[in-house]
């Protein structure tokens, strides 16, 4: 373990708004927040031994792309990001109050954790369904970035249609799905994206 990663260790054990998450690696932690859903927060880091903070969502029904394959990401070590809130992307540089360095002291890299914490808990409290999470989207494809946008994000296209799906919003979730086959050269007809379309397509049923 880093000097870092034991330091950010201590600051997160002592803080109980995240007391219901697991670490499942270093500078990595996810919570599940309502069926369906799990929250991540991460400190990713950068070149030049900088950390930055970013926070989101990995939906359980949801596969994700890894390299031309899909696979499942449904427990908490194997959660990945369908929508990622990285503060850089709105920014286009990296914030001081979400990063730190390698030599930054522990009060710094507390100040940031805390920072963090209060940012991200302000969009995790507003995402508390699927339909919450799918509202998120669509807030965010208008927004001006100066980084990435939604669409520079593979899951973009998969999680949204899939979440339209499952929110009752068949016609527009299978054109998105439709684009993300496009885009990607994914066979429609592989099982694993036959079966999400079916888990998705049962909670809209349910």
């Amino acid at each position: 373990m880093t000097a870092v990663e034991h330091i950010i260790d201590l600051v997160a054990v002592s803080d109980s708004r995240v007391a219901s998450f697991q670490r499942v690696s270093p500078l990595r932690w996810v919570g599940e927040s309502s069926p369906h859903l799990r929250n991540i927060l991460e400190f990713e880091r950068l070149k030049g031994a900088t950390f930055s903070a970013r926070w989101g969502w990995s939906v359980d029904f949801v596969p994700i792309l890894k390299g031309r394959k899909l696979a499942w990401k449904r427990t908490p070590l194997k959660a990945e990001f369908d929508l990622c809130i990285d503060p850089i992307d709105t920014s286009g540089s990296v914030p001081s109050w979400y990063s730190f360095t390698a030599s930054a002291s522990q009060d710094h890299i507390a100040r940031v954790w805390n920072a963090t914490i209060d940012a991200a808990e302000k969009d995790w409290r507003r995402v508390q369904s699927l339909e919450n999470l799918l509202d998120l989207f669509h807030s965010r494809s208008v927004m001006q970035f100066r980084r990435f946008s939604l669409q520079n994000y593979a899951q973009t296209d998969l999680a949204w249609g899939l979440l339209l799906l499952a929110t009752g919003k068949a016609e527009e979730g299978y054109r998105r799905l439709a684009n993300f086959c496009e885009s990607f050269e994914i066979d429609r007809s592989t099982a694993i994206l036959q079966k999400a379309v079916a888990e998705a397509s049962a909670v809209s049923v349910g």
